[in-house]
């Protein structure tokens, strides 16, 4: 869900400001496709 609101707003901000805020690493925003289920929280 954080990964997926940093692809809807990473437009308007940095990726590596909006990681920082909601406390996630940018390697991992980039190490899953858009679109595709990280299969956490199943």
């Amino acid at each position: 869900m954080r990964f997926r609101f940093i692809e809807d707003r990473r437009a308007d901000y940095p990726v590596k400001i909006m990681c920082r805020v909601l406390g996630v690493s940018p390697a991992g925003y980039y190490a899953i496709p858009p679109g595709k289920p990280s299969g956490r929280g199943l």
